[in-house]
């Protein structure tokens, strides 16, 4: 075909392209310039950082659970990671740096909830089920590694503003339910008024409740907040917001599965419970006043303490010997050991736990039959060496390796207080912010924890209520300041 009917037939493709796109109507997209704070804040554009943001009606249009539901379907590079297998105890994974409720894994987020570090002082996680979404009237995800966020922030940083009575002014209840009986009920009211003097008053409540059975056996999760403000603003160009925070919840995640039960179940627990129970009551008191028309103080102080309770059934790293004399023995790992008695010296310790050695009727025979035949094949005696931590026991006294029983308890407070000075007044007469900021964070931390031996159901495989004995327990406790 010449090159001249080519070029005529593009034309009419892209004229009648054209006309069909005339036709249609486009969807209008508005980009918003972003400010941070208060009036006197620096702009987006101008920050040397990704920031992204979103606001109160944000998060009501995707009807997401919780705040980090909303950030893995509308955020870039967020995700989350539900090993926990609980909708409340999500990580949340934000270029590779994680917050997470899991004590123990690596942290990389700092998050702020009105200025308010509530990264816990014992490892720095975070309870995501204390922190409800309908309360929150903006949020901010910064990236990169920001020493303003202090300690810990080397992914980013999360910064959550909740709603009071001047920025929220309405009354709402919602409710719905769903599979796996999950019921969730919010109500919240704000609204200011002003007086006499000309001071304006504002108040803002919030209840939160969530519950279900979840997907798999023995899963049922509840949670509540309770939340208030209280808020005042003086014709003097000040301004006081005092707040309350309750929250409560009793989570249920029960870890994974092995195969071969996930093909016969895959609502099947392998070991049950694995509960977490929050309680927490935070009070945080901001203030600011406008010292001249370029020069404003702020700040806030406050007090957060979060009591967690762990119980988690697991299956037994113990092995029970029951000797031909009916002694009992508990050791602590024996499997590495036991192939090496086996393998080497030819004795067998499963025979021998079993009764079927008639000359082995206590552990003390036990370590001299090793120690005899480790010397006759010219090996050390202590290369076979077992535990025996029967004498450890506690509590009714009774040995056995079906499962154990892991609880713990966390108390933990934070106190502290933030201030910061911002001046906007130009210099030879080029804009010019500049803030100054200080603080004081005092965290405490006293950890709890016990081993218990269990019993195991062989119906529910549950192992809650069928405790007999504590082999191990310990307790510690610190104090760290930022």
């Amino acid at each position: 075909m010449p090159i001249g009917s080519i070029a005529t037939l593009l034309l009419i493709s892209i004229s009648s392209n054209s006309s069909a796109a005339q036709d249609e109507t486009l969807e209008e997209v508005q980009v918003y310039g972003i400010r941070l704070g208060s009036a006197n804040a620096q702009t987006a554009e101008k920050l040397p950082y990704a920031l992204q943001r979103a606001n109160a009606a944000d998060l009501e249009r995707t009807q997401s659970l919780d705040l980090r539901e909303f950030m893995n379907n509308t955020l870039t590079s967020v995700s989350i990671n539900s090993a926990q297998n609980n909708p409340l105890q999500p990580d949340l994974q934000y270029r590779g740096f994680t917050a997470s409720p899991l004590l123990g894994l690596p942290q990389g987020l700092a998050v702020y909830q009105n200025g308010v570090r509530i990264n816990e002082p014992l490892g720095d996680s975070v309870n995501w089920d204390l922190l409800p979404i309908s309360t929150v009237h903006s949020m901010d995800l910064i990236g990169g590694t920001n020493p303003v966020f202090g300690l810990n922030s080397l992914g980013g940083s999360l910064v959550v503003t909740t709603k009071n009575g001047f920025n929220y002014t309405d009354t709402e209840l919602e409710a719905y339910t769903g599979s796996w009986d999950r019921i969730v009920f919010n109500a919240q009211s704000g609204a200011h008024f002003g007086l006499v003097n000309g001071d304006d008053w504002g108040y803002y409540v919030n209840f939160s409740h969530f519950e279900e059975d979840g997907w798999r056996d023995l899963s049922k999760s509840e949670a509540d907040n309770y939340y208030g403000s209280l808020s005042w603003r003086s014709s003097t160009r000040s301004a006081l917001n005092l707040i309350y925070q309750h929250g409560n919840s009793k989570l249920t995640g029960n870890g994974a599965l092995p195969v071969g039960l996930l093909a016969i179940d895959r609502d099947a627990v392998f070991t049950a419970p694995d509960s977490t129970k929050n309680d927490m009551n935070m009070l945080d008191l901001e203030f600011s006043h406008l010292l001249t028309d370029s020069v404003q103080l702020a700040g806030n102080t406050f007090k957060r303490k979060n009591t967690t309770d762990a119980f988690n059934g697991d299956s037994s790293e113990f092995e029970d010997c029951q000797y031909a004399g009916g002694e009992q023995s508990l050791f602590e790992e024996a499997d590495e050991v036991e192939g090496a008695l086996n393998t080497d010296l030819g004795i067998n310790l499963g025979q021998i736990c079993e009764g079927e050695d008639p000359d082995i009727r206590n552990f003390d025979e036990l370590e001299a039959l090793i120690e005899s035949q480790a010397n006759m094949a010219g090996l050390d005696p202590e290369d076979f060496e077992l535990e025996d931590i029967s004498g450890d026991l506690s509590g009714m006294g009774v040995i056995t390796d079906d499962a154990i029983n892991n609880s713990s308890r966390r108390k933990q407070t934070s106190v502290g207080f933030n201030g910061q000075i911002t001046l906007t007044e130009a210099v030879y007469s080029r804009p010019n912010l500049l803030i100054l900021g200080f603080g004081y964070f005092d965290g405490k931390s006293d950890f709890d924890a016990s081993l218990e031996l269990a019993e195991l159901d062989p119906v529910t495989r549950s192992t809650e209520g069928l405790g007999v004995g504590a082999p191990r327990g310990g307790w510690i406790g610190f104090r760290y300041r930022i």
